[in-house]
């Protein structure tokens, strides 16, 4: 049985319109839009959010809430609430590129980091220690890691310089 509780909330005129064009897109009423939408969040049925317009949440794909959703276990967070709110709460900080492989690899095992790279765990150690990669081992990293290869190759000329002072 549905519940009779009602709350009010103050919205800024942008997302008031979203919402009701949204809604209206989705033959529904914004209160009914609005209720889902919570529900969805705090029972972290993200998914049902999502297929009420896919893509449109926020810009949020499904894609990318998974890529989210994946940061935020990398991380050790509970939740990917507990993730945003230590972001907005200034504890963390993201950053586009890692300073080094060995902050980027910080939440692997490393030997289930060389199984999954292809390369061996005394390569594995010397790639986090020193950032000299090659090609191949760049490739492996970008696929075990499931990142772009950009992303571990600036993380190691970041450790260059560090490296050598710049």
């Amino acid at each position: 049985m549905p519940s009779k509780w009602r709350i009010t909330i103050t919205l800024p005129s942008r997302i008031k319109q979203f919402l009701e064009n949204w809604a209206a897109k989705q033959n529904r009423s914004v209160s009914n839009l609005a209720a889902t939408i919570l529900i969805g969040i705090v029972d972290g049925d993200f998914s049902s959010v999502l297929s009420l317009q896919p893509g449109q949440l926020g810009g949020l794909t499904p894609k990318g809430l998974a890529g989210i959703a994946k940061l935020s276990s990398r991380l050790g967070f509970a939740s990917l609430s507990d993730l945003v709110e230590s972001v907005g709460r200034g504890e963390v900080f993201i950053t586009r590129y890692p300073s080094s492989l060995k902050e980027l690899t910080a939440t692997w095992d490393y030997d289930e980091l060389a199984k999954e790279a292809a390369i061996p765990i005394e390569r594995l150690n010397e790639i986090i220690e020193t950032g000299k990669l090659t090609p191949d081992d760049l490739i492996g990293l970008a696929r075990a890691l499931d990142i772009k290869a950009e992303v571990i190759y600036k993380a190691s000329q970041q450790q260059e310089y560090c490296r050598n002072g710049i």
